[in-house]
């Protein structure tokens, strides 16, 4: 990559240039461009190509001849902008050469139309330029070469049939490509009979001695005097790039004073540039070509941030706005009179359909570029729809304010950006008129409210817990507190006399009692989210507002279960666990996991004894049921993970029968298998350095309830406008109807650990 300097003197006097590397000539519709030379060169810059362009007859077809080493990258971008925005249809026919930046620009053709003589080539490497300063400079300057790579791909793939990362792989390798392989790849649609064989060799000597310029005429920053604060130029004594022209026109090493090439020589090598000295000046003049640079991409950044959201901005017209002679103001009215043009065919009143459609469309747009929609078929609706260019918060409410004919939000500035916000969600802002065209003030806050609600769900559904895998939710139809029968037993069956019907039997007697409790928070999308361009926060607020609800069920639940002795039972009048009587569901002694303590465990679940609900005219019968989950604190995981695992056998000793000892009964899937639950919040509660507990299936047994309001099982959002004292702008409030409820101390068997 070149960066562009005039051409001087050894005195520093700018030089005329002496030639040109393009020409252009009209025939009928067609115009013909031959560039035969090295891009932005000889002093002539893509100004002056633009310039040429422009004042030459419009054209409907281009013909892009091209022989060409390369050149300068900005220059050569500047001409590949011109030409895909200039309107034509065009052919690009590679002469013998299109190497480095010339292969972007035969990337301008349209689909089928690069042809090249069998003996014609391509070269593709990586941007370069050379390059000296500290750490920091380097750093940066390896960005920009990155970026301008990016660039260049993205040029690349017009025609490539490669992927992205193998085009990329081949501009690293610099690459040479015959036409036939170039039309292997997809840049080359024909491969003509040449008219030349003898070209090649002498083009890879161009390229050389383009790219040995564009190393020379690369610039190094100033280094640091060591005397007083003024920065001194860099010198290099014979440097290969101290060069200048004398008088006479030869060749001179400034630092020696020697001529390194007569001018004879230069003109019989075709030579007419002069090497400037690298001093500071070349420093000043990257710089600003840098600035220039920037400002440009802002002056586009600018123009399509207007048109955002304005109906009929399309590629096009985009295009046509941001051409190098069309200043922001000017598009500030192209834009302003497509706008006008656009609300002069919306209804008064938008139909439902429509607006529903305009509601849903937003919706998915906002949900896809969150990334919390991620369903194929929405993405390319959206990518096929006019809300595709719709970028950050600011494009959305300008998108909303065109349609709801609010003019001012056309091109409003960051700090209008709060109040057009306010007056598209109903607000009466000073200076806004109430929308009254397409949509109206409510869409806005109903798109918004659908989104969060989706994403409120998305973090209610991606929070870790432990809880629902250890209790079994029931719906109950309102506020009121509930009875909760336990279903661990039921009566015996009983032999029926003769000419009798069976007699009555009550499944369960013994009642618990649980009731609902609203849990929720607000949480708001104020003007300023606006104004600060916030459209990540749409969704990641209510993703992790969506995320406490579940959290704080689970610490609801282990909580209540692990502190002290847990909650009171109403069938024992006493704490849910007990280690000793007839409801014993605790080691006496704590103990760390092992054979003996889980076989303990074992044999103390399967002697439960079973409800007798009938006044005893069933038996005491036991449970016979083995617990199905271990759970416990992270600190004993590795140990239950080791006990529930396919390959460890826990004993030490194996009996006689080494048979019997062969698998871990213990693991998941055998007869006495377990599943194991990790949850962090039992190594705080329980007092025990490592507890440990063992469950039953909890839809089997009854024995831990999560409890929710039937129809609302999953919480909801609700917005409103804020009012007095609170935000400005659009408030929510989530809210959930959950509780947890301990109904049979029969479904655990809880170790303190040790």
């Amino acid at each position: 990559m070149k960066i562009g300097v005039p051409v001087m003197d050894a005195s520093g006097v700018a030089l005329a240039p002496q030639k040109t590397w393009f020409t252009m000539k009209k025939t009928d519709e067609e115009m013909e461009i031959s560039i035969h030379d090295e891009i932005g060169f000889w002093g002539i810059t893509a100004k002056n190509f633009i310039k040429a362009l422009n004042d030459s007859p419009k054209a409907k077809k281009i013909h892009l001849r091209i022989n060409s080493p390369g050149g300068e990258v900005f220059e050569g971008n500047a001409i590949y902008n011109e030409l895909i925005s200039y309107g034509a249809s065009i052919r690009v026919t590679i002469d013998s050469l299109a190497a480095s930046m010339a292969s972007v620009l035969a990337m301008t053709a349209d689909p089928g139309k690069i042809s090249m003589p069998e003996n014609a080539m391509y070269m593709i490497h990586n941007p370069l330029m050379m390059i000296g300063g500290d750490a920091e400079t380097l750093r940066k300057y390896a960005d920009v070469l990155d970026n301008l790579k990016e660039g260049i791909l993205s040029a690349y793939m017009r025609h490539s049939t490669k992927t992205r990362a193998q085009m990329s792989k081949i501009m690293d390798e610099e690459t040479w490509l015959s036409a036939a392989e170039a039309k292997d790849i997809g840049f080359a649609s024909e491969v003509i009979e040449s008219k030349d064989s003898a070209k090649n060799e002498a083009n890879r000597e161009r390229v050389a001695i383009c790219k040995t310029r564009v190393m020379a005429l690369a610039t190094f920053p100033k280094a640091k005097s060591t005397e007083g604060d003024n920065p001194q130029p860099t010198t290099r004594k014979g440097d290969p790039m101290d060069l200048y022209l004398d008088k006479n026109g030869n060749l001179v090493d400034r630092a020696t004073g020697q001529i390194v090439k007569t001018k004879e020589k230069l003109v019989a090598e075709g030579e007419n540039i002069a090497l400037l000295t690298v001093d500071a000046r070349e420093k000043e003049m990257f710089e600003a070509r840098q600035s220039a640079a920037a400002a440009e991409n802002k002056r586009i950044s600018d123009i399509r941030a207007m048109c955002a959201g304005v109906p009929g901005c399309d590629e096009a017209f985009i295009a046509g706005l941001t051409k190098p002679e069309v200043t922001v103001q000017a598009a500030q009215s192209a834009v302003m009179a497509k706008l006008k043009e656009g609300l002069a065919h919306i209804e008064t009143i938008a139909g439902g359909d429509e607006s529903d459609k305009t509601r849903a469309g937003l919706t998915n747009m906002i949900l896809v570029k969150s990334g919390i929609e991620r369903d194929p078929k929405k993405i390319a609706e959206l990518h096929q729809s006019e809300l595709a260019p719709v970028a950050g918060l600011q494009g959305l409410i300008r998108f909303c304010a065109a349609k709801a004919g609010l003019k001012q939000g056309a091109f409003a500035g960051n700090a209008d950006m709060g109040r057009i916000f306010l007056a598209l969600l109903g607000y009466d802002v000073p200076g806004i008129p109430r929308a009254a065209m397409g949509m109206n003030t409510n869409d806005l806050n109903s798109v918004l409210s659908t989104t969060a609600n989706a994403a409120m769900l998305k973090g209610y559904g991606d929070e870790a817990t432990t809880y629902q895998r250890v209790s079994r939710n029931v719906s109950l139809t309102d506020l009121k507190q509930a009875d909760l029968y336990k279903t661990s037993g039921s009566p015996d069956v009983l032999v029926i006399p003769e000419g009798q019907p069976p007699k009555l039997g009550v499944v369960s007697d013994k009642v618990e009692h649980g009731q609902l409790r609203k849990w929720g928070r607000a949480f708001s999308y104020p003007e300023e989210m606006a104004i600060n361009d916030r459209f990540d926060l749409l969704t990641t607020l209510p993703y992790q507002w969506g995320r406490a609800i579940p959290r704080e069920q689970n610490n609801r639940f282990w909580n209540l279960l692990l502190t002290g002795n847990g909650p009171n039972l109403g069938e024992t009048g006493a704490a849910l666990f007990q280690a000793a009587g007839a409801a014993a569901n605790q080691a006496a002694a704590g103990g760390a996991i092992s054979q003996t303590t889980l076989s303990a465990g074992f044999v103390a679940m399967r002697r439960y004894a079973r409800l007798n609900p009938d006044g005893g005219q069933s038996r005491t019968t036991r449970l016979n049921m083995p617990p199905r989950i271990i759970a416990t604190g992270s600190r004993s995981e590795w140990l239950v993970r080791q006990f529930t695992s396919n390959v460890y056998v826990p004993q030490t000793t194996p009996p006689a029968n080494t048979n019997m000892n062969a698998d871990n009964l213990f693991r998941q899937g055998a007869s006495m298998g377990l599943e194991p639950v990790i949850e962090s919040l039992i190594d705080d509660l329980v007092a025990g350095t490592n507890a440990w507990l063992l469950l039953q299936d909890p839809n089997i047994i009854d024995y831990s309830l999560t409890l929710s309001l039937q129809g609302r099982e999953t919480p909801q959002t609700m917005s409103r406008m804020g009012g007095a004292g609170e935000v400005k702008g659009l408030i929510f409030d989530i809210e959930h109807f959950f509780e947890v409820a301990f109904v049979d101390w029969r479904g655990f068997w809880k170790n303190v650990g040790v």
